[in-house]
């Protein structure tokens, strides 16, 4: 009787341990767009009134975050976050 009390002490144990381990997160990306109707001032950017698309992508430890103005080509700013 006492062996198996042992065995399934042992047992509940070693499942609880596997339960709390933790698991790698999901890296995450996002998207989307916004219209600024008059310049805003972020960090040393200004950017202008229009149209915008933004990505937030996931880079290991941290997020980079792509601005761009519809019109153009380059990005207006980018700026990482790190985690």
């Amino acid at each position: 009787m006492r062996s198996i009390r042992k065995f399934v002490y042992a047992a509940s144990l070693g499942m609880s341990l596997l339960a709390v381990q933790p698991t790698p997160a999901a890296a995450e990306e996002a998207h989307g767009s916004f219209i600024l109707s008059h310049d805003v001032h972020w960090q040393k950017v200004v950017l202008r009134p229009g149209k915008y698309t933004f990505d937030i992508k996931n880079f290991g430890p941290s997020d980079i975050l792509t601005l761009r103005r519809v019109d153009g080509a380059k990005p207006e700013a980018i700026m990482s976050r790190h985690g």
